[in-house]
């Protein structure tokens, strides 16, 4: 954290109960945790949000990715001036005996 070990807060903890004088000491130690958890909670709120909007933009890359392959492959298929691709339901079936008939 910062390059600080436990020799360096030790020297700050001797300094500030020298400075600000031990009755004091304790409340402030307080009151700075409080505020070091509501940063590092903002901090993960924060984070989470971003994460939140790259999550939805890769989405979205890949819905405009994928609607382009599918019409690059519908075009591949189909003859040219056709819009749409063919229903599955109005597509002949291929392979397949009409009638019931056997193939051999």
């Amino acid at each position: 954290m910062f390059g600080i070990g436990w020799p360096e807060l030790l020297l700050i903890g001797i300094v500030a109960a020298i400075v600000i004088g031990p009755k004091d000491l304790p409340p402030l130690l307080r009151r700075a945790g409080r505020l070091a958890r509501q940063g590092r909670i903002l901090w993960d709120d924060l984070r989470a949000q971003f994460d939140i909007w790259d999550e939805k933009e890769r989405l979205a890359d890949m819905e405009r990715e994928a609607g382009k392959l599918q019409k690059e492959g519908y075009a591949r298929h189909m003859p040219e001036g056709d819009a749409e691709p063919p229903l599955e339901d109005d597509a002949p079936e291929k392979d397949t005996p009409e009638n019931g008939e056997k193939r051999e």
